[in-house]
């Protein structure tokens, strides 16, 4: 089974009401409301998120990202947003460390992917989100994308993909749906008829 998806092939994502609830209770939690803004934004995968140096986010509002599973490497803008929630994170922390999230036992190395995963719990679990992990946010920002008329390729720059064809799933998910729908309309209409 490939991890962050149903046996069945079906992606398992947040859909908008869930990522609304999610988003909101990781708020709460200065380190959660960056953590997962920036998984989300840029479609990380817990290893890179837990990677970032404070080194690779720079005066003039960038971050870098060193992707993981044979990625491409990228440099992003941060939004003013971001940079607020990177601050405010930074302006709790007890700790000095080259990391933005340190592991919790020794601050001079990188968090843990299963802090990360374990953080995804924690805030899915209160707000009653079951069955997602933290890859869930990846294929989340991916349909997103999707949905917003990011073609494949355009998909593929943002989630770092060295393969296309790892971004026509999202695509494709959404066209399926939305033709699914046209679909179910379509009959509807036939059916009202015959009452």
């Amino acid at each position: 089974m490939e991890f962050g998806r149903k046996s069945s092939g079906a992606l398992r994502y947040l859909t908008e009401e869930e990522l609304s609830r999610f988003m909101a209770e990781a708020s709460k939690r200065p380190k959660y409301n960056c953590l997962f803004s920036l998984m989300l934004s840029f479609g990380l995968r817990s290893s890179e998120a837990a990677e970032i140096s404070l080194a690779d986010i720079t005066e003039d509002k960038t971050i870098f990202i060193r992707a993981k599973k044979h990625g491409y490497n990228r440099q992003y803008d941060l939004s003013d947003e971001l940079v607020r929630k990177i601050r405010k994170w930074l302006r709790c922390r007890t700790v000095e460390s080259p990391w933005l999230f340190p592991h919790y036992h020794d601050p001079q190395k990188h968090a843990t992917n299963w802090l990360v995963c374990r953080a995804f719990d924690v805030v899915a679990q209160a707000v009653g989100i079951t069955g997602r992990s933290s890859h869930s946010l990846r294929h989340s920002t991916g349909v997103n994308l999707a949905k917003a008329g990011f073609t494949g390729p355009q998909i593929s720059r943002h989630l770092r993909h060295r393969a296309l064809s790892s971004s026509w799933v999202y695509c494709q998910a959404v066209e399926d749906r939305a033709q699914d729908q046209k679909a179910l309309n379509l009959f509807e209409a036939f059916l009202a008829k015959t009452k």
